[in-house]
């Protein structure tokens, strides 16, 4: 597993989630990791509509325990435009910057 900063720059998340993405972890609250499509680690606060797209992810974003991305088996990604704190709004940003820049999300 790849330990970050939650202060690393956009470009290193971007690394480590070009197909296929790699686990990392920070010091912070911000992480990502292989998933077993049907059964997602946490649900954090992620509003029930997603509940069933996370159960099909192969691989997970999270802040503060909350998916705010994740990745299909196919490679396709999705980022639900909630909002929580200021914190996670960073984390979401970053996360957003590092796919759309690394051509995996548009």
């Amino acid at each position: 597993m790849k330990k970050l900063n939650t202060r690393s720059p956009w470009q290193a998340f971007m690394d480590l989630l070009i197909f296929p993405p790699v686990s990392f972890e920070t010091h912070g609250n911000l992480s990502g990791e292989t998933a077993t499509p049907g059964y997602p680690k946490q649900i954090g606060r992620l509003p029930e509509q997603y509940h069933d797209d996370i159960s099909r992810a192969a691989y997970l974003v999270y802040s503060y325990g909350t998916p705010i991305a994740w990745m299909y088996a196919d490679g396709e990604w999705t980022m639900p435009g909630e909002k929580y704190s200021q914190t996670t709004s960073q984390h979401q940003s970053k996360i957003r910057t590092a796919l759309v820049e690394g051509g995996q999300f548009g």
